[in-house]
């Protein structure tokens, strides 16, 4: 359920109030405050980053990938959060600005503003918009409020957080709760195998004594299964045999349970089916893996071991991350009717440019008779990305966009109007470019000003 006008309003007055108090100055980088909310079954992992934006990592899934971060620098668009910036008005995104204008709130008061985004691990990330994450996230930063107000201080022990449990309307309790307990829920995420006839077949196989390694890794060009649904980034799972580093097993799937589910259902089968023999043994770097695949091991007879790196699996992995993996993900791509594909990347399209000159962000950046070329090349670009590359917006490369300016462009295009072009996809790709649904946008820039040069 999509958040009302008032709660929006509510959400950006406290974000704003956050913003001018000095909770910054004992909200330090790193530090994490507890918040549980019962009426909306939330609970969220409150943290400044260096950079001073306000994460919260939802669940225990969300500290999961902060601690992940810790130790590795795992990507935002990896984890499970909210998170709060402040950005100056021309450095939001078109949907902010209309967000702010709906609201119909002054520009002119503040120099900094709020920009919410709700972050899904493996997912493209969005803008607040749902009831549940809107109400949670307001009640977070008005509790903040209120402590920088009143001044807390908490005398915790060096494996305590503070916990603040939201009991109803404006009041919550004050806890203090051992870091030890949310770690313990972390490493009790386990998946439990309930496919008991795979299992019986697979434990009457034959052992073969060899070693598979199973690495998982995220492809970095994000993809859509439907046109409307939010984009994710591809994830492979891999099985090599250790020794001859054959690939004894793939799957490309987004991240969600239910796909881990599944590959894992048809790993099994190919056990069962195709090798018709069981390894000794599975290894993997990753905890994710480790905890979909302990139950089926256990029950399997097959051995299974955490490993700091899996070299072999490493080494083919880099190798898959080349465009011949790319191609392999237009199997995950929308299937809708290619008409219909392009009637709604066009209407979007249209009224993106639509908005973008009615306003004034490009008023200094492009000569008038570029404006008046401005929306029909734009249109022509998406059909010409989609058509020739199955590129929807969020997945333009810049190595394509190139193609398609120097080889087939000139074909539809006068040379009067080729010339505006590289301008055209510049100012475009930096106006909507960090709305989150051009990842690209920064290489597309370059590649357009090495075209102008």
């Amino acid at each position: 359920m999509l958040a009302t006008m008032q709660e929006l309003m509510e959400l950006y007055r406290e974000a704003m109030n956050f913003e001018r108090l000095a909770i910054k100055q004992w909200l330090k980088p790193g530090q994490l405050i507890v918040f549980q909310d019962q009426e909306l079954d939330m609970m969220g992992f409150c943290s400044l980053d260096k950079e001073r934006q306000l994460n919260v990592y939802l669940e225990i899934e969300g500290l999961k990938g902060y601690l992940e971060t810790l130790s590795n620098g795992l990507l935002l668009s990896r984890q499970t959060c909210l998170t709060l910036s402040f950005k100056n008005m021309s450095d939001l995104d078109i949907w902010d600005c209309e967000q702010i204008a709906s609201l119909e709130l002054d520009t002119t008061i503040n120099k900094a503003w709020p920009k919410f985004r709700y972050f899904l691990a493996g997912f493209l990330p969005e803008p607040i918009k749902e009831k549940k994450e809107c109400k949670f996230l307001t009640r977070i930063l008005k509790q903040l409020n209120l402590m920088e107000a009143d001044n807390e201080n908490f005398s915790l022990l060096k494996d305590e957080l503070p916990l603040y449990v939201h009991i109803n309307e404006g009041k919550w309790n004050t806890l203090k709760a051992p870091m030890s307990i949310f770690l313990e829920q972390v490493n009790q995420n386990q998946f439990f195998y309930t496919n008991e006839l795979e299992t019986y077949r697979i434990n009457r196989l034959p052992v073969g004594n060899m070693v598979f390694e199973v690495g998982q890794f995220f492809l970095p060009q994000p993809v859509k299964d439907q046109i409307d649904c939010r984009g994710f980034f591809p994830l492979v799972t891999a099985v090599f045999e250790s020794e001859t580093k054959y690939l004894i097993f793939g799957d490309i799937t987004d991240c969600t349970e239910e796909s881990q589910v599944r590959v894992l259902d048809n790993f099994a089968r190919m056990l069962s089916h195709e090798l018709k023999f069981k390894p000794k043994c599975l290894v993997t770097n990753s905890q994710t893996v480790v905890n979909y695949y302990q139950d089926f091991c256990t029950k399997t007879n097959i051995e299974l071991e955490l490993v700091s790196g899996l070299e072999s699996a490493e080494e083919l992995m880099e190798e898959l991350l080349d465009e011949k993996i790319y191609k392999a993900t237009e199997a995950l791509a929308t299937n809708v009717n290619f008409d219909e594909e392009i009637d709604v990347i066009l209407n979007t399209a249209k009224e993106i440019c639509k908005k973008i000159l009615n306003s004034n962000l490009l008023n200094s950046k492009l000569a008038e008779e570029a404006k008046n070329h401005f929306t029909a090349i734009i249109e022509l670009i998406h059909v010409v990305m989609l058509g020739n590359f199955r590129e929807l917006p969020d997945c333009w490369t810049a190595n394509n966009m190139e193609y398609a300016y120097n080889n087939i462009l000139p074909s539809l295009l006068s040379e009067h109007e080729l010339k505006y072009v590289p301008d055209i996809i510049f100012n475009y790709v930096d106006i909507v470019g960090e709305a989150e649904v051009l990842p690209n946008y920064r290489e597309i820039k370059h590649c357009m000003e090495l075209i102008k040069e």
